[in-house]
């Protein structure tokens, strides 16, 4: 999936299956995609801001931890160590 450059700002993703997703420079501002799966997505350059990652699969995916201390809620989030 190529959604580089979109804004999907407020946008529901609950559950959503996003593995390998090109996300670079997306608008995820408040974005809810809690136990969505991202695994290998890359959110290069991605806003974050306020998203609700609560169980998501972040495996293998390219984000960074300045990206990540944005999120509004984590709470058990599969990242690798």
């Amino acid at each position: 999936m190529l959604l580089t450059q979109a804004r999907l700002r407020d946008a529901d993703l609950t559950g959503a299956d996003l593995t390998g997703a090109q996300l670079q420079e997306v608008d995820l501002t408040r974005v809810e995609l809690s136990y969505a799966n991202l695994q290998g997505a890359d959110l290069t350059g991605a806003t974050l801001t306020g998203v609700m990652l609560d169980e998501a699969d972040l495996r293998a995916a390219k984000v960074t931890e300045e990206q990540l201390q944005t999120i509004l809620s984590k709470r058990n989030v599969k990242q690798e160590p």
